[in-house]
């Protein structure tokens, strides 16, 4: 019984290998490539795409946990508030404080620090609001992952100068300022003890930064600590921003923070930029429905050729039914076709896939050139004196600059998608060979 199901199985393979033979020898040898070619592209689009997307998230959201949210902020619970709000502001109390959160589980770093919105005046009476928040200076250099993520590319992450601010890329360019120039903070929001206009609040910028959120380079500004409480008032809320030794156990670790020091109310990273999260998510999930479409369309392209080949080789199934062959047997040599198609042509794109998502930065950089050489030779010949005012795509840098991110699960499950979209394609043509009759194929002769 093995025996004679080894020797089916067998006859399966040769007769399915046969036939993809004699259609690579037919005149029609081109239209069984393009259904591999297809499914390679489809899965080599959906790896690059996914990758710079993840490289993108993954960049977003680094900077965010580590610059912005921390995985965790802690602030005192208004119902255990001292009625005494400098207090909370005190040295002491905030070293206790800082004791009692690093005895928590997966505490790795605590940062105490002091946030408000405001209006900043730079050159010339340019205006822009800012997010300002006041740190200790340790929170640059004794945070590597700070450190790391807020790249000083202009001055030094000095706060320990009298009047000292640190601006990131974005809020600089709308102020028109740069280190070295003054800034002043005309409107701050906070309570009554805190003045909401004044023309004497000067800073002096000390560095400017970028990371790899724009919107944190646009609005974020930073002041030394002793600064933010002379600057935001005694009522000002003190938050303490924690970081984890695994940020994906924020939201678990939280209620049994909250068990352990119920004075404290706890927030996790995920309850900070909600929106941009989940704009992320969408954006991820279009972009790979969009390009899923691909492999519906070569689907079809499979399934017409397939039945096509069905057709054209009914006379030879027709012998095998004569035989004694099932036609469920029959439609495995036409299936084991499809299965071939799809593993060719999924592991072709996940080889270019890969090697173009390791080499992405090359790869874009490459476009960049090319489109500024395309556009060169067309103003050389059409309008030469605005070649002076031709540049580089600074897009293709910036893209560049993203690590591309694969992950294995992503790779197998769009491999194995393009897998079965051929398989199940050759399955749906295939099925016709269950209505074929011997007599009618003979009539037909």
């Amino acid at each position: 019984m093995i025996k004679r199901s080894k020797r089916h199985l067998e006859w399966i393979f040769f007769v399915s290998r046969r036939f993809s033979k004699l259609e690579k020898e037919s005149r029609f040898a081109a239209l069984s490539i393009l259904p591999k070619i297809g499914i390679a592209v489809g899965v080599l689009s959906l790896i690059v795409i996914l990758s710079v997307m993840n490289g993108f998230q993954l960049e977003s959201i680094n900077s965010i946990l580590e610059v912005s949210s921390y995985h965790v902020q802690a602030s005192v619970s208004e119902h255990f508030e001292s009625a005494d709000s400098e207090s909370n502001l005190s040295y002491e109390t905030i070293e206790r404080t800082k004791v009692a959160l690093a005895a928590l589980p997966q505490v790795q770093l605590i940062q105490p620090f002091l946030e408000s919105q405001a209006l900043l005046v730079g050159k010339a009476g340019r205006q822009s609001p800012a997010r300002i928040r006041a740190l200790s200076q340790d929170a640059y250099h004794g945070d590597k992952g700070f450190q790391n993520t807020l790249k000083i590319y202009s001055g030094k992450f000095d706060l320990e100068s009298p009047s000292s601010i640190v601006l990131g890329s974005g809020l600089a360019q709308a102020l028109n300022v740069r280190v070295g120039d003054t800034i002043n903070i005309l409107a701050l929001a906070g309570s009554a003890d805190v003045d909401l206009f004044s023309n004497e609040r000067l800073y002096v910028v000390r560095g400017l930064f970028y990371t790899g959120y724009g919107e944190i380079n646009t609005y974020n500004a930073f002041l030394s600590f002793d600064e933010g409480r002379a600057l935001f008032g005694p009522s000002a809320e003190l938050r303490y921003g924690i970081k984890l030794k695994d940020s994906n156990h924020a939201a678990k670790l939280i209620a049994q923070y909250e068990k352990t020091l119920p004075s404290f109310h706890f927030l996790s990273w995920e309850s900070f930029h909600t929106s941009f999260f989940q704009a992320l998510r969408l954006e991820k999930n279009v972009l790979l429905v969009l390009v899923l479409l691909i492999f519906f369309v070569v689907a079809i392209n499979i399934y017409n050729g397939m039945k096509k080949m069905v057709f054209e080789r009914k006379e030879e199934i027709a012998v095998f039914h004569a035989l004694g062959s099932s036609p469920f047997s029959i439609q495995a040599i036409f299936i084991l076709n499809g299965l071939e198609t799809g593993f060719v042509g999924s592991s072709l794109g996940l080889l270019i896939g890969l090697f173009m998502t390791n080499n992405i930065d090359f790869i874009f950089i490459l476009i960049g050139k090319i489109q500024y050489a395309v556009q060169y030779i067309f103003l050389f010949f059409s309008s030469p004196t605005s070649l002076a005012l031709l540049k580089d795509n600074s897009l293709y840098t910036f893209y560049a600059s993203i690590p591309a991110q694969a992950y294995l699960s992503e790779l197998i499950f769009i491999s194995l998608f393009g897998l079965l979209s051929a398989v199940l394609a050759a399955w749906a043509a295939s099925r016709a060979i269950l209505r074929f009759s011997i007599a009618e194929v003979l009539r037909d002769e």
